[in-house]
């Protein structure tokens, strides 16, 4: 891990900041120019994004104040709690969209586990390394035991049924474990080898995969084309905020399209600037990540940059027709709850990382304390 003086760990923390705040005030905008004006209560989306936003920064300052540390030893009862929201999904009658069960209605908002389950692999796997140890390098003291409360996580998930962010769980999980010094050849052994058990537990929704595959192939989605029009309307400086037409033509422009109505509206140039404050985000939170006091404060800002990379990355992929489309949220650009609030913990916790880097380096850092697996 390497050193970081203090000018330079306020510059990281700076961009952090201002490239969280910049994107987040940019969904709030994106709203307010796919919503109606004409609708029962106007601009209905924009006002709760808006209300999101506040929330967000409020938890962020929650985290950063409460310290990685502390959230970290509480890493297990995160993860249980994360368990039984996603299980609530699985009693029968929940309400469905689009053939799934992801959100829990609360009445005046909705909740979607499957994001707290992000941040909760980014505490849990820390916490868990530091407990197992040496024994966490090796494939019974520590390969297996991991993937068995990742495994569970991750088909939680999958049962409700959403394949794309149980996927994004267990690259992040992988990502995690390998850092923290599991063995990148056993691990894609393991992976081979559990490869015809998921296939089998798939069953018939392999031909949902296997159509969204063929149809990316050839024409492409629906969605996928509207958009591409959408992004080549904009051209270089775009039409003017809330002088778009993509909200009448894109399904989802307002969640996991957002990235259209930026380019249509701001342009080539505006989507640049998206793209440049994801970058500098993530780049920031690794320089943090890098200069971390102990493995559990690398582990924790290396995830949740690498989380929010992994997310924004997938979702420009899907919405410039790179790769076949799955519906996956831009991080801070999206419209929802869920995801603001996980975000703001995210953003808050790895800022905390980056206050505590004058305190005692990995050898005399403190052992985390809390429940044991």
């Amino acid at each position: 891990m390497s050193e970081m003086n203090a000018a330079t760990r306020q510059r990281h923390i700076s961009m952090v900041v201002l490239c969280a705040l910049g994107l987040a005030i940019t969904g709030v905008l994106i709203q307010v120019a796919v919503d109606s004006p004409l609708a029962p209560v106007p601009y209905q989306r924009a006002a709760r994004q808006a209300i999101y936003v506040v929330a967000a920064a409020v938890l962020a300052l929650g985290a950063m104040l409460f310290g990685y540390r502390r959230a970290v030893s509480l890493a297990p009862w995160f993860l249980y709690a994360t368990w039984a929201l996603l299980a609530v999904l699985l009693i029968p009658g929940m309400p469905a969209r689009g053939g799934s069960v992801r959100w829990i209605d609360f009445g005046p908002f909705n909740m979607q586990p499957s994001e707290l389950a992000k941040l909760a692999l980014v505490l849990f796997i820390p916490y868990f390394a530091e407990k197992r140890g040496e024994r966490f390098r090796t494939v019974r003291g520590g390969l297996l035991p991991a993937l068995c409360w990742v495994g569970f996580t991750c088909l939680l998930v999958l049962l409700e049924p959403d394949l794309g962010q149980t996927v994004l769980l267990f690259i992040l999980a992988a990502a995690l474990l390998v850092v923290n010094g599991v063995k990148l050849q056993y691990f894609l052994l393991l992976i081979l080898l559990g490869i015809p058990g998921l296939i089998a537990f798939m069953g018939d929704r392999w031909d949902y995969v296997r159509a969204r595959i063929e149809g990316f192939l050839g024409e492409g989605s629906y969605q996928v084309r509207q958009g591409l029009i959408f992004f080549a309307e904009g051209g270089a400086l775009g039409t003017g905020v809330g002088a778009g037409r993509g909200h009448l033509f894109v399904p989802e422009i307002h969640n996991d399209f957002a990235l259209v109505a930026v380019a249509e509206q701001a342009g080539f140039l505006g989507s640049l600037c998206i793209v440049a404050l994801f970058l500098g985000l993530c780049w920031s939170g690794f320089r943090i990540a890098m200069a971390a006091t102990d493995r559990a404060g690398f582990t924790v800002a290396f995830g949740t940059s690498f989380m929010i990379a992994l997310q924004a990355a997938i979702n420009i992929s899907v919405v410039t027709g790179s790769v076949p489309p799955k519906g996956m949220s831009i991080p801070f650009l999206s419209f929802g709850g869920s995801s603001l609030l996980m975000l703001g913990l995210a953003v808050g916790l790895l800022l905390s990382v980056a206050q505590t880097q004058e305190e005692p380096a990995l050898s005399s850092a403190p052992r985390l304390a809390g429940a044991t697996p």
